[in-house]
This record gives structure tokens, C-alpha cells and sequence, in this order.
């Protein structure tokens, strides 16, 4: 055996074993980083929070799309449908019915094979488990590949795409987001063999590890060719030089690559043609990206929620080590291959980190660098969080963290003490990432009141919120999955544009129980046959007044009840109310279901009719608009006498708005210099106190299709 001989079996060992060591060393580290609650209810509920820990019953959030994502191939092979079938969700009465594609290939599809050994749940929850030891390994492949066989170099790069802080606040946060993020290493790590030797095996991979990221995540596959693309294309000038007219080696190149190529073509072009005729089509408002936009001081803080953690700690203190030494250097080792992915990565990694700060750059230093960015570059209005360029940021750093590694460690010749560095380096890094402890949403299973309806009809879930991507809507996609159910709202962010005419038409109405005969008449028509109304523990729930609204409309059948959901049929439209009052709501409190008269007590106010949802921004108290020029809100009897009850403020547009109270008494306590006028409420016990609220006329906003009254705050028990 030559030297070179057993140096290259020697460097393949060292790699089998430590693939071997990160596998079962990071999965346990994952388990760490997930908790106690995500161990103990491994099968039964999902993660929801990345921090805080504990475990409540069906937490509303974003793990109820991503779960419905995963396990679509598992639920929908057992009904005999195609694996991407996703009709359960915003059944408008369009044919074909709704599609997303290859949604999470190639990571739905190992969710659902091990969901028939482990159920759905656990599989779920063990795909992101597993993306643990995926990242590391892929990540260690890259560092080791560019820090020049540094084994330190490619566990320190390992530890940091396994452990990134953006990948587990989105692993554990809601959005698993974060498997697909495991990819990026695998596809430059491919693309850095090729260009060693252009063999076509590891074209083969490369293409086929780009493919896989188009499909589990076209966003991020977005971002990755944007910043990127330009190293490809200098790779494949340099490949083309190399083959010449070598027709043997063009014929493998392209045998190779194509396959990939046309399911890489196929699928962005589905993903196109959907968010092309999706309410997306127009793009995100700059308002929206600048709400998103990380803060400076998110560059420090460990967690700053999904969109604005961008956390590099001491991994960025490496990367910039890396950094200088590239530019000291001016270059990094021999190989022309391993050069130019360095130089490149030492582009991008300053630039795509500037970016990820969205417009809070542009205000902060004027220069309007992001704003030219989402202008002029083709898909970046698509995109309202530029904090998800951070995966491509840590793609770029951690070739500046091999390079910083292999430096470092290359001047030691004790090889004792270069395994010492290397595991002080994983050990700083996962203890400096760390801070999770997820928080787990505990499901509550099949639903026999959704079961009613599979193969009956349209279902419209209330209360649905207008944003058809709004995180509490995703509530009600899981019911429809487990329940196959065909729903009429769903959430995704490429939800067809018809919903947006459907949300204005209802969404002021039917989620607080006001369904006419029009109303009915017009679901009938756009075959939703079912009313589904949540009136749960945990929300999305509606009050008790449109509750009992419904229940007493002559024209819906009371069908099914399990667990707080209360399925509705509507049986005859024409029998249902031409209209309602403020008077129809007061005799709703006594009514149930057209039942003897039973007292409804409520705990807090409820907002019975005519409004928006509430909206909640930063430095401002938390508001809702009225929808149109009146609105009605029941407020909870004292058990006893006590003067002034409640207090609220609100502020009108134009005009000033009108007050009447049936039995409370009202006194306006005047108006701040902030326009905000405060109305104190004496709410008296054992009655129906009821405040009926009047705008002086509709406000509009371009941009908006609603029509607005007046902004009321939330209704607050005075204090002494």
C-alpha cells in the first residue's frame, strides 16, 4: 500500500467513525435542547415554543401547518389519495381543488414511512429530533472539506448547523422550518467535490441535494440560489473547460444532472404557477418587512422569536477569524476548487448578514441598501422576513469557521491536543447556542363532530381570522386533516386569491353568529354544506352569544357536539333571517337553540357583533377597529354594586363616536394628546349590559379592503 494510499483509507475511517460519534453524540444534545415536556410527551403532543417549557392542550400556532405538511403522504395513502393531495383546506369550489406541490419532500416523506411504525405524532417529533445528527453530519462534512481534513474544523461546523439558534427557535417554534435548513451544507459540500475532480458522482449529488431543497423549501431554496448562484455558474464555466469535447464525459455529466434538473424545473414551475395566482401575487408590503426586520440588538440576544433571531455568537467571532485570515492570506490553501468557494463565501457572508437586518439598515443608517435590494432584485417582495436569509448567512460563515479552525488547529503538532481544541470548540458553541426548552401542544385527536362531514360537503370553520396565513387558522387545518374534512379555510402562505373575497364577505358576520338568509343562500352556492363552531377551552373560540345564535337560526340543524367543536348543517337558507339587531343579540343571551331560556354569564366582554380582529403592534395598546359603522359588546355583571366597573378607549378617524348603554351608565374621562378618548363603564349586577357603539361614517384605506368604523382598546376592570 502506498502512502497515499493509506492516508486517503485513513481519512476515510477517521470520517466513518466520526459520523458515528456526532450521530449519537448531537441526537443526545438535541434532547437536551428540546426538554423534558418534548420527551415525555413524545407521541401525544407537538412542539409550539421553542422556550418556557410545559404543556397545554392544542396551543394555537404554526406546528399545527407544519404537522399537516409532514404527515399528508401518511394520511392521505391510507384514504387511497395521491400523496400530495391537499384538498382538505380551502375547498372554494375550485377545480382542481387546492395544491401545494411537493410541500417538505424530501422530509414529509420520511415523516410519514416512520409514522407507520411510530403513529403521526411521534414522527413528527422524530424528524426533528434527527435533524440534529442530520445537520451536524452535513455540516462536518463541510468544514473538514474546506478547513483541508481539519476533523476540529468539521465538528466546530457541525455543532453550528445543528445548533444554530435560528434553526431550533424554528425547530421547536412552530415552524420545522428548520429540517430543511440541514441541506444547505450537503449541496455546497457536493458542489465543492465536483469542482475538485468534476467527477459526475458528485454532480449526481449535487443536483439531486439542490432538488430536494427546492422541494422541502422553496424559499429557502430562493435565497440559497440568489446569493449562490453566481459560484455555480463560475463552477460550471470551469467544467465545461475541463471536458472540452471529451463527448464520454459530457454524456455522464448530463446523465447525471438532467433527472434531477427536470424534477428541480417541474416542481419550481408548480410552485410559480400556484403563488402566481395565490393572494401573494402582488407581493409584501415594505411596511410588513419592516415590522420583521430584526433589530441591532437581535445581533446579541441569543432568542428573539422566529423572524429576528439572528444569533451567531461565538460562531461569529470565528467566522470573522476566518474572515481575516482569508483576506491576510489572501486566499485559503492550494486547491483552485477550495480557494474559490472560500473568496466567494468571504463575499457573501458580510453582504447576506447586512440583508438579514431588512429595512432596520436602511432606517438606522439611511443608506437604503435593503430597500434597493426588495425593488429591483426579482422575488425579494415576495418575502416580508429578511431574517430568513440566515440560513445562507451561516451557509457563507461557516467556511469562514473551517478556515479559522483548520488555521488555528494546523499550527499544533501534538494531535492530543488538537481533539482537546476541537471538542472545547463544540462545547463552547453548544453551550453558548443554548436556550431552548420546548414548550409542547397537546392534541386532542379525532374530532366525532368533523367526522360527520367527511364526504358530505364543504366546511367552514368559525371563528376563522382574515389573513388566511394568520397562525390561528392553522388550528382548524389540523382538525380537517385528521377528520378528512374539506374545509373552506385552511392556512398557507400560498392560499388561493378567491379567499380573500370569501374572508371579506363572512368575516365580519358568521364568526359572530350572524347568518342570513343571504348568507346561507351563498355558502349553499359555493358548496359549503357545514358549519363547524369552535367553542373550546383553548382558541380559536367564538363567545357564547354567536353560539347561541346560531343554535337558535331556524335554518341550521344542530348535528354533532364532541370537546367544545358544534357542528351545524345548513338545511333550509331561505328559513334564516333577512337581518339582525342589537336587540337579536340581547334575546340570543337567553336562548339556546330554541330550548327554554337559560342566563349566559360571562367571564370578560364579548365582542357579539360588528368587528375586526384584534390587532397588537410594538409601543402601541392593543386595539380593535369596528367593522362598518356599528358594534355591539356585552359586558360581564358585577356580583356586586361597585361604582365604576370598566374602562376603555378609542379613537375615531373622522367624526365622533356614539355611545348608548341599555342599562349601564357611561362617563367619558376625556381625551389624551394622543387623540385616545377614555370611557369608564358602571355595569350593574343580574342584567344583560349592553353597549352599542356608533362610528360616524366608513373609513377606508387604499390598501385595504375593509371598511373601518372606530378603533375601540380592550375593555380593562378599572383598579381603585
Amino acid at each position: 500500500m502506498t502512502g497515499i494510499s493509506a492516508a486517503s483509507s485513513t481519512g476515510r475511517w477517521s470520517t466513518r467513525v466520526d459520523v458515528l460519534v456526532i450521530a449519537f453524540l448531537f441526537t443526545l444534545i438535541g434532547l437536551w435542547y428540546a426538554g423534558s415536556d418534548f420527551v415525555a410527551h413524545f407521541d401525544s403532543a407537538l412542539p409550539s415554543a421553542p422556550a418556557g417549557g410545559g404543556t397545554a392542550e392544542m396551543i394555537p400556532g404554526d406546528q399545527f401547518e407544519q404537522f399537516y405538511r409532514h404527515t399528508l403522504p401518511y394520511h392521505n395513502l391510507q384514504r387511497g389519495q395521491s400523496a400530495y393531495y391537499s384538498g382538505y383546506q380551502y375547498a372554494l369550489g375550485q377545480e382542481p381543488s387546492f395544491y401545494e406541490g411537493w410541500i417538505f419532500l424530501p422530509f414529509s416523506l420520511l415523516t410519514s414511512m416512520l409514522a407507520l411504525f411510530l403513529g403521526p405524532v411521534g414522527a413528527y417529533n422524530l424528524v426533528a429530533l434527527l435533524s440534529f445528527p442530520l445537520a451536524g453530519i452535513f455540516g462536518y462534512l463541510l468544514g473538514k472539506e474546506v478547513g483541508l481534513g481539519s476533523r476540529a474544523a468539521g465538528y466546530t461546523v457541525g455543532a453550528v448547523f445543528a445548533f444554530l439558534p435560528f434553526r431550533v427557535s424554528f425547530l421547536f417554534g412552530e415552524m420545522v422550518y428548520a429540517t430543511d435548513v440541514v441541506l444547505l451544507p450537503l449541496v455546497l459540500f457536493a458542489f465543492v467535490r465536483f469542482l475538485k475532480g468534476f467527477d459526475w458522482r458528485w454532480s449526481a449529488i449535487f443536483f439531486f441535494s439542490a432538488f430536494l431543497l427546492s422541494a422541502a423549501n422553496f424559499a429557502l431554496f430562493y435565497w440559497f440560489i440568489l446569493f449562490f448562484s453566481p459560484l455555480f455558474l463560475v463552477g460550471a464555466f470551469k467544467a465545461a473547460r475541463s471536458y472540452g469535447r471529451d463527448v464520454s464525459k459530457w454524456t455522464a455529466l448530463l446523465a447525471s444532472a438532467l433527472p434531477s434538473l427536470a424534477m428541480t424545473a417541474w416542481n419550481l414551475a408548480t410552485v410559480y404557477s400556484i403563488l402566481s395566482s395565490s393572494g401573494l401575487a402582488a407581493g409584501q408590503d415594505l411596511n410588513e418587512v419592516r415590522y420583521y426586520s430584526p433589530g441591532f440588538e437581535h445581533l446579541i440576544t441569543k432568542w428573539s422569536g422566529n423572524e429576528k433571531t439572528i444569533y451567531l455568537g461565538l460562531a461569529g467571532i470565528l467566522a470573522a477569524l476566518g474572515w481575516l485570515v482569508t483576506l491576510i492570506r489572501r486566499g485559503w490553501g492550494s486547491d483552485p476548487a477550495i480557494r474559490l468557494v472560500v473568496a466567494y463565501s468571504a463575499l457573501v457572508f458580510p453582504l447576506a448578514y447586512v440583508l438579514a437586518f431588512g429595512m432596520t439598515f436602511d432606517d438606522r443608517t439611511g443608506i437604503g441598501l435593503y430597500r434597493f435590494f426588495y425593488e429591483n432584485v426579482p422575488g425579494v417582495s415576495s418575502s416580508r422576513t429578511p431574517g430568513r436569509i440566515m440560513p445562507v448567512v451561516t451557509l457563507a460563515a461557516s467556511v469562514m469557521m473551517a478556515v479559522a479552525c483548520a488555521w488555528a488547529t494546523g499550527r499544533l503538532r501534538n494531535r492530543g491536543l488538537k481533539i482537546v481544541i476541537g471538542a472545547l470548540l463544540v462545547y463552547a458553541v453548544v453551550v453558548d447556542f443554548h436556550f431552548s426548552d420546548a414548550r409542547m401542544s397537546q392534541l386532542v385527536g379525532r374530532n366525532a363532530a368533523y367526522a360527520q362531514t367527511a364526504g358530505k360537503g364543504g366546511v367552514v370553520a368559525i371563528p376563522f381570522q382574515r389573513e388566511a396565513d394568520h397562525y390561528l387558522n392553522a388550528t382548524f387545518q389540523y382538525f380537517a386533516l385528521v377528520n378528512d374534512a374539506r374545509l373552506v379555510n385552511g392556512h398557507s402562505s400560498m392560499y388561493p386569491s378567491d379567499w380573500n373575497a370569501f374572508s371579506q364577505r363572512f368575516y365580519g358576520t358568521l364568526n359572530q353568529g350572524i347568518a342570513t338568509k343571504e348568507d346561507l343562500q351563498d355558502l349553499r352556492g359555493r358548496g359549503v354544506r357545514f358549519i363547524a363552531v369552535h367553542s373550546t377551552p383553548y382558541q380559536p373560540s367564538v363567545g357564547p352569544v354567536a353560539l347561541r345564535l346560531l343554535s337558535g337560526n331556524p335554518a341550521l340543524s344542530r348535528v354533532a357536539e364532541e370537546r367544545g367543536v358544534v357542528l351545524f348543517e345548513i338545511v333550509d337558507p331561505t328559513k334564516a333571517p333577512a337581518s339582525y339587531s342589537a336587540g337579536d343579540i340581547v334575546g340570543a343571551m337567553r336562548l339556546e337553540g330554541g330550548r327554554a331560556e337559560q342566563p349566559v354569564v360571562l367571564d370578560q366582554p364579548d365582542y357579539a357583533l360588528g368587528w375586526y380582529a384584534r390587532e397588537a403592534y410594538p409601543d402601541q395598546a392593543a386595539f380593535r377597529w369596528m367593522s362598518g359603522l356599528e358594534a355591539v359588546l356585552l359586558i360581564p355583571a358585577p356580583a356586586v354594586e361597585s361604582g365604576e366597573d370598566y374602562v376603555f378607549r378609542y379613537k375615531c378617524p373622522t367624526g365622533e363616536l356614539s355611545l348608548e348603554a341599555n342599562t349601564m351608565s357611561l362617563r367619558k374621562a376625556g381625551t389624551g394628546s394622543d387623540g385616545w378618548t377614555s370611557v369608564v363603564i358602571d355595569a350593574h349586577p343580574g342584567e344583560t349590559n349592553m353597549l352599542t357603539l356608533r362610528a360616524p361614517e366608513i373609513y377606508r384605506v387604499p390598501t385595504d379592503t375593509r371598511q373601518f368604523g372606530c378603533m375601540i382598546g380592550d375593555i380593562e376592570e378599572k383598579r381603585p
